[in-house]
């Protein structure tokens, strides 16, 4: 047996074990949402299951897990609630992950199916409607982010240029101005 097949046998074993983990720790946060040890190796499990994919270059699953790992942060730091739908998605989670690893253990030199990449975006788009740190600017139209970046460049050079009252007062002014231009250009 070769030093990579044993290094993936190995890899195989432990995200095994990690995953079983991280079911039995979900299934009982049902009952205990608060329980921050099962919170923080349900998050451990899923970071180290990202970074061990990392190491054989397994990059879908590393884009995957690291999405799973970014809401388990927010619960950690108290930013999300744990609650059922958000424990289903996880569980969600779980399983995907243990089915991108049984596709590149399986198949490594093969790229990730279609349908395997679309189950992953699909997942993910259920985090982030949980996460309340879904960027403002992800659900905005391009013009509103072009407008955003306009004005926060005005206004930082306005600050810059001359820090008085009035430099504030204009920038205040300005971006009231263009925020409103921009709410009637959107309706029409």
């Amino acid at each position: 047996m070769s030093d990579m097949n044993l290094a993936l046998q190995t890899f195989s074993h432990e995200v095994d074990e990690l995953l079983t983990e991280m079911e039995e720790a979900l299934l009982a946060l049902e009952e205990t949402p608060n329980d921050s040890e099962r919170i923080n190796s349900i998050f451990r499990a899923m970071h180290t299951i990202k970074g061990s994919s990392g190491l054989f270059g397994f990059d879908d699953i590393v884009a995957f897990t690291h999405e799973a790992e970014t809401i388990l942060d927010q619960v950690r730091n108290g930013e999300c609630m744990i609650d059922a739908e958000l424990i289903s998605v996880l569980l969600e989670c779980k399983d995907h992950t243990a089915r991108l690893i049984q596709h590149f253990l399986a198949n490594e030199n093969e790229l990730l199916p279609e349908s395997i990449h679309q189950q992953s975006r699909l997942i993910i788009a259920e985090l982030n409607r949980k996460s309340p740190k879904t960027s403002l600017s992800k659900n905005l139209p391009v013009a509103q982010k072009v407008a955003l970046q306009i004005v926060a460049i005005i206004g930082l050079s306005a600050l810059i240029l001359k820090k008085t009252l009035y430099a504030m007062a204009w920038t205040r002014c300005l971006l009231f101005v263009i925020c409103q231009l921009l709410a009637v250009w959107l309706k029409s």
